[in-house]
């Protein structure tokens, strides 16, 4: 039977009082180095020790520092044109407005939020439901020749003539519903 069996001993006050190595004395300053032993130590290959002194120096002015990556403009563009089709997309009320908001606030969701597009954008929106109204009155001849008739029917019986304006009156409602 071949066993190997390992003795752990545990480290002797000897040891564990062991002055610490001073690595700063034990390091060699990069100037006291040949050029060889900065090629080889660097794994480069220098023309001159003050090309590879310049190299550190660099080296050592961007290490711990974070570097923002360039992002191009037109990914910028890009992005910036996707946030608003995104936000007229789910407000599409607001795509009439689109140069008014733009003018607002170069971010629409800003200028959407400032009071003095909402006080426009209200009266807006009154102005074009109203608007709505009107064009759907006044383009439905049925309804023009129904008021004319309700007109009549009214002269009819303000002048006291109740069967000519129940007669005026009658009409005005065949004619809306179409029922001639």
């Amino acid at each position: 039977m071949n066993e190997e069996t390992t003795v752990e001993t545990q480290a002797d006050a000897s040891q564990l009082n062991a002055p610490a190595v001073d690595t700063a004395s034990t390091t060699v300053a990069p100037e006291a180095m040949t050029l060889e032993e900065l090629n080889s130590t660097l794994g480069k290959n220098f023309k001159d020790k003050a090309s590879a002194m310049q190299s550190l120096k660099e080296l050592n002015s961007f290490v711990g520092k974070k570097i923002e990556p360039a992002v191009p403009d037109s990914i910028i563009r890009e992005l910036k044109e996707l946030k608003e089709n995104q936000f007229y997309s789910q407000h599409p009320e607001l795509k009439e407005h689109r140069t008014l908001l733009a003018k607002l606030d170069s971010n629409p969701e800003v200028a959407y939020q400032t009071p003095e597009f909402q006080a426009i954008f209200t009266k807006a929106k009154g102005y074009d439901e109203n608007i709505k109204l009107k064009t759907v009155l006044e383009s439905n001849p049925r309804l023009s020749s129904s008021k004319d008739n309700l007109t009549k029917a009214k002269e009819a019986m303000d002048a006291g003539n109740k069967t000519s304006a129940e007669a005026y009156a009658l009409q005005a409602v065949k004619d809306a519903y179409e029922m001639n």
